[in-house]
């Protein structure tokens, strides 16, 4: 699947990202573009979830696809995985926003996964070029792009320094509402 350059001025350049603070001028995509232009929400939360967490994620993941929104989310371990996976159950869409290039997902563990969303009209999203490796920064400034793709947040479980917490900081920079779901 070809990966897609869109840069900043583009009518595909999704305007929910204009509007963040440090807006990307290249977003690289791969898969169904069009979804850039479909309300997102983005579920995130903790790799060490519980199993409380993990059903709370799929569950409004779901819930969130049957409403018409996509459901946006970073392809980690635990919540975020589990969201992507509960958008797919229920039949909807989602993006992955992903910390390194579009030439392949991490982490392996969640390769499946990435693919499943390709093949099922989804779409990859990143703001480096292919070949790129993720890098200990990355994984903070993708917060961003997940808050530029979102009309709301939602966080389930979440420690205090977590990652989780720098999207959240990016929210509080940015109108749309954040939900926080105790587990």
């Amino acid at each position: 699947m070809e990966i897609v350059e869109i840069q900043r001025g583009n009518p595909e350049y999704p305007v929910g990202l204009e509007d963040t603070p440090n807006p990307s001028a290249t977003l690289f995509a791969r898969g169904n573009v069009s979804l850039l232009n479909r309300p997102g929400v983005a579920i995130v939360g903790s790799r060490d979830a519980s199993p409380n967490g993990l059903e709370i994620a799929r569950r409004i993941a779901g819930y969130i696809t049957t409403k018409g929104n996509v459901v946006i989310s970073g392809l980690a371990l635990g919540i975020d995985a589990v969201a992507h996976e509960g958008a797919l159950a229920a039949g909807g869409d989602t993006i992955p926003v992903l910390a390194h290039g579009l030439h392949t997902a991490n982490p392996r563990a969640n390769y499946k996964l990435a693919m499943r969303i390709l093949d099922t009209g989804g779409l990859w999203v990143s703001e480096h070029p292919e070949d790129v490796s993720p890098q200990r920064h990355f994984f903070v400034a993708r917060n961003r792009i997940q808050v530029g793709l979102s009309q709301s947040s939602v966080i389930v479980e979440s420690a205090a320094s977590s990652g989780t917490m720098k999207h959240v900081d990016f929210y509080l920079q940015a109108p749309p509402p954040l939900c926080c779901c105790p587990s």
